[in-house]
Parts: structure tokens; sequence; C-alpha cells
């Protein structure tokens, strides 16, 4: 015959089991779903450096700025392109 306290014990633990499954669960998905893409992407270009200028007007409650990006390319016949700024 089991006694109470016993009972007890394994009803307490059982919550301790459900979420070490969940968590197990959790990293064994989060693994799969990294193995889409086994190998690195091939890339046209390499960023080499960026350069972020903000100015923050308080009054008008604004972010203003520029983005330089520096590249290096990395394959014959990428495009090259300018963006205009943000109206």
């Amino acid at each position: 015959m089991i006694s109470e306290p016993s009972r007890t014990i394994v009803h307490r633990s059982r919550p301790r089991y459900l979420s070490f499954a969940a968590l197990l669960a959790i990293f064994v998905i989060a693994l799969q779903l990294r193995a889409d893409e086994p190998y690195a992407r091939s890339r046209d270009y390499d960023l080499q450096h960026s350069k972020i200028a903000l100015r923050f007007d308080v009054e008008q409650k604004k972010v203003l700025g520029d983005v330089t990006h520096s590249l290096s390319i990395l394959r014959d016949g990428t495009a090259k392109s300018r963006s205009t700024p943000w109206a």
C-alpha cells in the first residue's frame, strides 16, 4: 500500500517532467528550423563598414540621419546603385 505523502511527491514531480519534455521538444524543433540552410548563402558583396549619423529634433519628435555603407564587390557583374535619402 502506498502512503499518502509518497503519492503527493509523485504528483509534484510530474510538472517538472512535463516542463523538461516541453523544453526538449522546443530545442529539437529549433535545431530542425536551422537545418533548412546547412551552408552559407552565396554573397555578391561583403559589408565592410556602416556609418550611422543621427540627429534628434526633440521639439518635433523626429529622428533624422544618414547611413553610409562601405561594400566590397565579390562577384563580377554585380549591379551598383546608389539609393536616395528617405523623404
